[in-house]
């Protein structure tokens, strides 16, 4: 076989390889301290352009808890992820923020003393 061919061929066998090859992916998970006198609910979603939005994995957070939501792991590095955190009743929407690889923490609380203020959310260093 000639050089031409055998290179030729290694090219071909590399591109066919590379095309099996899962795309990198990270996992992702929120930690929160829920301050307020309600549960919270948390939801982590990645925002895939082919299958639209995905939950990578939910929970809930008692009052006066901390809980690891997650991991969730996303499909690609380049989907954007983000958290979905909210109770009920509330007034307002859910909070919805981005997340980074890894673990991110987010503390919980409420003004006053009404059950039914709305939930106020801080992301942590």
């Amino acid at each position: 076989m000639s050089d031409h061919r055998v290179r030729t061929l290694r090219c071909a066998l590399l591109a066919a390889a590379a095309a099996f090859l899962p795309a990198c992916a990270s996992d992702y998970s929120a930690d929160v301290a829920n301050r307020s006198k309600r549960p919270v609910f948390v939801a982590i979603f990645e925002q895939s352009p082919k299958v639209g939005y995905k939950m990578l994995a939910n929970g809930s957070v008692a009052p006066d808890d901390q809980k690891t939501v997650g991991p969730g792991r996303a499909a690609s590095d380049a989907s954007p992820v983000f958290v979905i955190i909210d109770t009920s009743p509330n007034p307002k929407s859910g909070h919805r923020m981005p997340l980074a690889k890894g673990t991110t923490r987010f503390e919980v609380f409420q003004f006053g003393d009404d059950p039914k203020a709305p939930i106020q959310v801080n992301q942590l260093p």
